[in-house]
């Protein structure tokens, strides 16, 4: 865990909340992260006995030589690591086409689908059949766990929005596409300009390709949030970016044990960022 530097944006209070900053970057850090006493999953203690390691990612997802590179790897009850392995192969293989593995012939867990134009004839390829954000969510557990030493309850409100433009088929085989909502651009703009200033608590690991950052807010009503992104590899290069917004993954969640001690508060200061406005790792130079 590394200390902060002495930034200070407004008040004496928020000089408190951003004395240190949670950072698992290197061996060290991440070595201390497997010794945690509960399962990260669930949340309850463990005994010796019981113990299973996950690595958070999995570890299918990256490519040979980034996999024993700093993994980060969890401990958690065998029963509450089990019944993942369909899932993780499925956003193993896509995650595998940003570092440029495509799955074998016959192996292949993604199942995709066709938009078809006014024509009638298929226009673009979709992936279909497979949700996603239970897995998502599994990760960011994980990475709450790590950096705050605590297990995450989620207290009603959160959300994940996923890399790529999501939507429904219709019986006429075209795709109505759901609109961007707000707080996606709201959370990109929070990481970005936090990221300016050195004001994220942060976790890489994989050999970097695997990065998690995000900050802490509290909304309009005073409710405590923490903002983040998720990168694995360049996954959002996979989407369409031509015809949609350029975006990446971000989401929001509300602890029931509120804001964790150690977590970082973001900055008060008001300025532009840059880049796309959907995207939290596209900056301009």
């Amino acid at each position: 865990m590394r200390k902060a530097t002495s930034r200070c944006w407004g008040s004496e209070r928020e000089l408190c909340y951003a004395t240190t900053m949670p950072t698992i970057a290197d061996q060290r850090a991440i070595r201390e992260c497997s010794k945690l006493p509960f399962c990260y999953l669930c949340g309850n203690p463990l005994k010796r006995s019981e113990r299973t390691r996950d690595h958070v990612p999995p570890k299918a997802i990256f490519a040979e030589e980034d996999r024993g590179v700093n993994p980060l790897i969890l401990p958690a009850h065998p029963q509450c690591n089990t019944g993942q392995s369909v899932g993780d192969e499925v956003i193993g293989q896509l995650v595998a086409i940003a570092h440029g593995k495509l799955p074998k012939p016959g192996k292949t867990k993604l199942k995709f689908g066709a938009i078809v134009d006014d024509s009638g004839k298929p226009s673009h390829e979709f992936l279909t059949g497979h949700d996603l954000r239970p897995l998502i969510w599994r990760f960011i557990k994980g990475f709450h766990a790590a950096l705050y030493r605590e297990p995450l309850v989620v207290n009603g409100r959160a959300n994940v929005h996923m890399p790529f433009p999501e939507g429904k088929q219709l019986l006429n085989g075209r795709v109505e596409f759901s609109e961007v909502l707000p707080q996606q651009r709201l959370i990109t703009e929070e990481i970005k300009k936090n990221r300016l200033v050195g004001n994220l608590d942060s976790v890489r690991c994989f050999n970097d390709q695997c990065v998690y950052e995000c900050v802490w807010v509290s909304d309009d009503s005073g409710q405590t949030l923490c903002m983040f992104a998720l990168r694995l590899y360049d996954w959002e290069k996979l989407a369409d970016r031509q015809n949609f917004t350029p975006r990446g993954c971000v989401g929001l969640y509300s602890p029931a044990t509120g804001k964790p001690r150690t977590s970082t508060r973001g900055t008060s200061l008001i300025f532009p960022v840059s880049g796309e406005p959907l995207d939290p790792y596209d900056e301009d130079p």
